[in-house]
């Protein structure tokens, strides 16, 4: 069963209730600048979601990653703090495939198509701006990817990854003991592995990597190993423990340690080259 529905067990879209095709409300917008986009990804899949901020003439772009749960419009006060921590910051928040009102069905490869796509709408539209992936939990398996990828790194200026796993593999085995099946048969039956572990260290631009001390999912561990093995390649890399958040409400349960290393590091690397 683990094997077979190993997909429905990693991508979650349908969580929370009502999660697929939600309607956003203007009430859901905080009185943000929010735009409705489309992106088509090579495989044909119209992957739709928002852009926070989409007229400002300068500063910079982040596209967000989500995890494997939900839909843009539940990252919105996410969003709502980082854009009231960085005012010059636009936000693309696209859904993968299978997320939100995006059509298809999500797996590792049709998600690596999306983000190719993202990326390539993101820089047409904004050329002149120095764009940074953010990548939370499944997502930082998702940056980590796109950033670690000669075709497209030139295009990157920076990555923030948030609460992200070793691998899949690892999860697994974090997850559950040695003493039981799961391990052994995730080492050869899955599809969907994510390996976040020999990724990383191929990144070329700054890395920001923020750690929940009480993260509940992700073992922590596995974000020092990740700043480890980034920290042999690029010296520009950086880790920050935030010490009362768990998996999910980093934004919030360390609002001004969280604000301040965001603001920072788009600060500092928006500039190198500016």
């Amino acid at each position: 069963m683990m094997v077979a529905f190993q997909s429905k067990l990693i991508y979650l879209p349908y969580v929370p209730l009502d999660s697929r095709h939600e309607e956003r409300t203007p009430e859901m917008s905080l009185e943000m600048d929010v735009e409705d986009v489309e992106v088509i990804s090579s495989d044909k899949k119209k992957l739709r979601g928002m852009v926070v901020n989409p007229t400002l003439p300068s500063g910079p772009v982040m596209i967000y990653f989500q995890g494997n749960a939900g839909n843009m419009n539940h990252r919105l006060p996410l969003f709502k703090q980082m854009t009231t921590a960085v005012p010059n910051l636009t936000i693309a928040g696209i859904c993968y495939r299978g997320f939100g009102s995006s059509l298809g069905r999500p797996s590792e490869r049709g998600l690596e198509k999306d983000a190719q796509a993202i990326l390539d709408w993101t820089y047409r539209k904004y050329s002149e701006r120095p764009i940074f992936l953010y990548g939370h939990s499944l997502g930082g398996g998702v940056a980590a990817y796109l950033a670690s990828n000669p075709v497209y790194s030139s295009k990157i200026r920076g990555v923030i990854l948030e609460n992200t796993y070793l691998s899949i593999q690892d999860m697994v085995t974090a997850i559950y003991t040695k003493w039981t099946p799961y391990p052994y048969i995730a080492k050869y039956f899955l599809w969907n592995r994510w390996p976040t572990k020999e990724r990383i260290g191929h990144v070329s631009c700054p890395v920001l990597f923020l750690s929940s001390a009480k993260d509940e999912i992700v073992p922590p561990e596995h974000m020092e190993t990740l700043y480890r093995i980034c920290k042999q390649h690029q010296s520009n890399s950086h880790i920050a423990s935030m010490p009362k958040s768990m998996h999910m409400d980093m934004y919030m349960a360390d609002r001004n340690l969280y604000n301040q290393q965001v603001a920072q590091f788009l600060s500092l690397n928006e500039q190198k080259s500016s």
